[in-house]
């Protein structure tokens, strides 16, 4: 999973639920997404639904932009990400954040790499 995907879900078990479903015992998810820090504004742990146009747009004409719905979108917070991770049987393996590209100080990107656990073991041993 990759770049702006969390954001268009109002909720993650949905989500993480299929991934849960798709792999196997011992799969491994990766999933690299804006970081929530970076994306959030001002308030990162506001929960509110925002309507922003669609990412693509971006690449649009003003005319063609017009014709493009507006989306809601619900900026996760990392806590809020790493839960519903741990709630559907993911092991974290690796939580890497890289620096924004003006603003080093803050982090733009992040990769999480989580791997299914086995059913029959308790998902806080490795």
């Amino acid at each position: 999973m990759e770049f702006g995907i969390l954001h268009y879900f109002s909720n993650l078990e949905p989500i993480f639920e299929l991934v849960n479903n798709l792999l196997r015992n011992n799969g491994r998810l990766i999933l690299t997404d804006f970081h929530p820090f970076s994306s959030k504004g001002s308030n990162y742990f506001d929960s509110n639904l925002v309507e922003e146009e669609i990412a693509f747009s971006d690449f649009l004409s003003e005319e063609d932009r017009k014709d493009i719905p507006k989306v809601l979108l619900r900026k996760w917070t990392m806590g809020e990400i790493l839960s519903t991770l741990a709630d559907k049987n993911m092991i974290l393996r690796k939580l890497e954040e890289e620096p924004h590209h003006i603003n080093s100080g803050v982090p733009a990107f992040y990769t999480i790499v989580a791997d299914k656990t086995n059913k029959h073991r308790s998902p806080l041993i490795p």
